[in-house]
């Protein structure tokens, strides 16, 4: 169920998996309605962008962090082979 409208869907996934989904969209929704607002395709639209700007978020952050774990190691790597060089 999402906006109340019951959806079937033919998927892979985990049910426990779609359902946190569904729960997800739910409670974005709920912040973005006004009480008694009707759903709309404006109301869908910004729900689409708040999820693209947080998805893309953490990609950010995730290839910072995979850069930051990168160098970290390059630089424990070098250190290393200074100290053990023979």
């Amino acid at each position: 169920m999402i906006a109340q409208q019951k959806l079937s869907l033919l998927t892979d996934e985990d049910p426990a998996h779609v359902q946190k989904t569904a729960d997800l969209i739910n409670k974005r929704l709920n912040a973005l309605l006004v009480k008694g607002q009707p759903l709309s395709h404006q109301v869908l639209m910004l729900l689409a962008m708040n999820l693209g700007n947080d998805l893309i978020k953490m990609k950010d952050e995730s290839r910072k962090f995979k850069d930051q774990v990168r160098a970290r190691s390059e630089a424990i790597l070098t250190r290393l082979d200074k100290e053990f060089s023979i």
